[in-house]
């Protein structure tokens, strides 16, 4: 069971790094790249596995950098228990969805699309031109329209209760139906286009820059804390267990022992631990706002958001103390 789910988990990144491996030969034999546009998009087709591994290795320095397993480490040490809930982050796996980025990776599989349509029309007769421009357009319709519907849903929901009296679960009925829609058709033009090979390689590239290395990324960055965490764990179940064992049938303590102090001193704990949060978000804006490299991807509205919400946070925990 171990071994399947290793070889589940390893099985997307040994997919990517054959795929590389693969398109880096193609770029390499002149024999079989006698196109210089097949070239140039396999080649376009690496750029979203070198974005990802770019911006893997500055989320990894900007969360070091801003004490990010520091404070995992020192919240398991300090509350072991209490920490439980709180050691798990996203982290920096924020850096993978900066807009410029996202846009820049979307844009450069687009040209790889583009290339493939331009080489399938040229081998394709009347009949398969035909069918795949209808499949194209469908798509085109059928994804413009779920985009423009999950970006105004309100709207697009009061403007048909107007019109259609539909309630909100037809709706979002609507909804789905075209997200399926979308992706079936993405399937089925990607199947039609899958002999250009840089568009698979592309697509693979993309998908993982958009899925596997942000999770990567967020499992690298809490790693550290939850190993710590259960290591400790192990440690105080098996000391628990022998001092327990030890000591049967001794005189239990005193029932008057007060649990206020205990309690009081795990919100305490807690305030440390989301002011400390609150200073690092603060220093990546600054870091940000100065242009370092390090902190080209903070957000600072976001970091402003998760602020507040610490501070209401802290507000009420001062309140109860």
């Amino acid at each position: 069971m171990l071994e399947l789910v290793m070889n589940l988990v390893r099985w997307p990144f040994r997919l990517v790094r054959n795929n590389a491996a693969e398109t880096i030969s193609e770029i390499r034999d002149d024999s079989v790249n006698k196109d210089r546009v097949y070239t140039i998009m396999n080649i376009v087709s690496l750029l979203p596995l070198i974005t990802a591994v770019v911006v893997f290795v500055v989320a990894m320095i900007s969360f070091t950098v801003n004490s990010g397993f520091a404070i995992q480490i020192d919240m398991v040490k300090k509350d072991f228990f209490g920490s439980l809930s709180d050691i798990w982050t996203s982290g920096t796996s924020g850096y993978f969805y900066n807009m410029w980025l996202c846009l820049a990776v979307g844009i450069s599989y687009l040209v790889i699309c583009s290339a493939a349509v331009i080489d399938a029309y040229r081998g394709l007769d009347g009949k398969g031109k035909v069918f795949l421009t209808v499949i194209l357009v469908l798509f085109n319709t059928v994804f413009g329209t779920f985009y423009f519907v999950a970006e105004n849903d309100t709207k697009v929901f009061n403007f048909m209760q107007d019109l259609f009296g539909l309630g909100r679960d037809t709706c979002t009925g609507i909804m789905i139906g075209l997200f399926i829609a979308t992706i079936v058709l993405a399937v089925v033009c990607t199947w039609f286009l899958a002999a250009y090979r840089p568009l698979l390689s592309g697509l693979i590239n993309t998908l993982f820059y958009y899925l596997a290395a942000p999770l990567c990324c967020v499992l690298v960055q809490n790693i550290i804390g939850v190993v710590i965490a259960v290591i400790l764990f192990g440690l105080c179940f098996f000391f628990g267990s022998a001092v327990t064992g030890i000591g049967e049938g001794s005189s239990a303590p005193s029932a008057g022992t007060p649990s206020v102090s205990k309690s009081s001193a795990k919100k305490q704990q807690r305030i440390k631990t989301l002011e400390k949060k609150i200073e690092g978000r603060n220093k990546a804006v600054r870091g940000h706002n100065r242009g370092e490299i390090a902190y080209f991807g903070v957000d600072a509205k976001a970091c402003a958001s998760a602020n507040n919400n610490d501070m209401a946070e802290i507000n009420r925990l001062k309140a109860e103390m």
